[in-house]
């Protein structure tokens, strides 16, 4: 299994030295964001977990901004009632532009903190 395992607990290839390599293996210098990373995404509100969101936009810019780490977010129709700032990288695209296909490939133009959504409260009706 040496070295054909991945995970938040490395790569099982002998490697401390390495850096922090998410699940689209693009390497992340942040270790709160390296764990968000890892987290499962919910199938619906009523999981009660969070939904990993890449295309977090900052509200200091006004073009296109993409985070190029995950996010933890709410799902749609829930409120977070538990929140945590986090240092995000964000990369600036041009404004329109459909043919962006993996922000992670970017370097980050810009740091900014956000909040990321640790617990979630979703309402009766959400589904």
């Amino acid at each position: 299994m040496r070295g054909r395992v991945c995970g938040i607990c490395g790569m099982a290839d002998g490697q401390v030295s390495k850096g922090f390599y998410g699940p689209d293996g693009h390497e992340i210098k942040n270790p709160v964001s390296f764990t968000h990373s890892w987290v499962l995404s919910a199938q619906s509100c009523r999981d009660n977990s969070g939904e990993l969101c890449r295309g977090r936009s900052s509200s200091r810019v006004s073009s296109d901004v993409l985070s190029v780490e995950r996010v933890l977010q709410c799902l749609p129709g829930c409120s977070p009632v538990r929140t945590t700032p986090i240092t995000v990288g964000f990369n600036c695209q041009q404004a329109g532009d459909s043919e962006v296909t993996s922000v992670h490939n970017h370097s980050a133009d810009l740091m900014e903190t956000v909040q990321a959504h640790l617990g979630c409260s979703c309402n009766a009706q959400c589904s």
